[in-house]
């Protein structure tokens, strides 16, 4: 099939850039612009969101840093805000992307259960809501510490398993791999911790109290396994907050309808 051809106006400094590369690597002009179209326009969607997502979070913090410095030192901060804007925008169809929405506070959604229902910020990914109804609990994996300079969400998986007993069956494993289904970037942090040995906390026997190896442990990737709390579980005081206000509400409990 042959080839369309199309005349564009291309600016001087971008023209430049195309003839170092062609001298380079020989490669032709063409090449070079059907290359980067096919990258970034054509890139699978999974690949364009998991993209956007993390340039949305550099933006909001690099819009912070910008807020708190003055003068020419906002001028480096400047120019990284509006190349990931510009990157975002071509990955987005052409369309610009809206960090404040990115930046919100999420809201609450109401998922129902068997016999009551679960209350979580609505970004949190929810792996097998079909098996909401039929559940009981809900487990939440929370990724703490990464060499992965990526916003990793929340995950909830609902079961029916009582608290003490995920230990004894393959759950873990289950809710690993779906984390893994709807964020393809879960694999990979599994696969890097996988390869590495948890590190053993190092005291200064000189200095009690003092970590000698805190960096490898800050820089091991963590990943948290955790029974969604549900209220009035008497193994918490009574006014309790669970973090994010995720909980879970049996609505067979008239004090819980309070």
């Amino acid at each position: 099939m042959k080839s369309p051809k199309r005349t564009i106006d291309i600016q001087a400094d971008n023209d430049r850039i195309l003839e170092m590369m062609k001298q380079e690597n020989g490669q032709a002009y063409g090449t070079t612009i059907n290359g980067l179209i096919r990258c970034i326009c054509r890139a699978p969607a999974q690949v364009r969101e998991e993209l956007i997502s993390f340039i949305k979070q550099r933006m909001i913090r690099l819009e912070r840093q910008i807020n708190e410095v003055d003068g020419f030192a906002a001028d480096p901060l400047n120019e990284a805000f509006l190349a990931y804007q510009e990157i975002a925008k071509y990955l987005n169809r052409g369309y610009e992307i809206d960090i404040k929405a990115a930046g919100k506070k999420p809201e609450m959604v109401r998922v129902e259960m068997q016999d009551g229902y679960m209350l979580a910020p609505d970004n949190w990914i929810i792996l097998n809501p079909e098996d909401a109804g039929s559940s009981r609990f809900a487990h939440v994996v929370e990724v703490n510490q990464t060499k992965y300079d990526v916003e990793f969400p929340h995950f909830v998986y609902f079961h029916n398993y009582e608290r003490g007993t995920e230990d004894d069956s393959n759950l873990y494993d289950v809710i690993d791999m779906k984390c893994a289904e709807s964020f393809p970037t879960y694999q990979t942090l599994l696969d890097y911790r996988n390869s590495l040995p948890e590190p053993e906390i190092i005291y200064d026997p000189e200095n009690p109290g003092k970590i000698l190896n805190d960096t490898e442990i800050e820089n091991y990737p963590h990943i948290g396994h955790f029974p969604l709390y549900v209220q009035g579980d008497p193994i918490r005081p009574s006014n309790y907050k669970p973090p994010y206000g995720a909980r879970i509400i049996r609505t067979g409990d008239q004090q819980q309808k309070k």
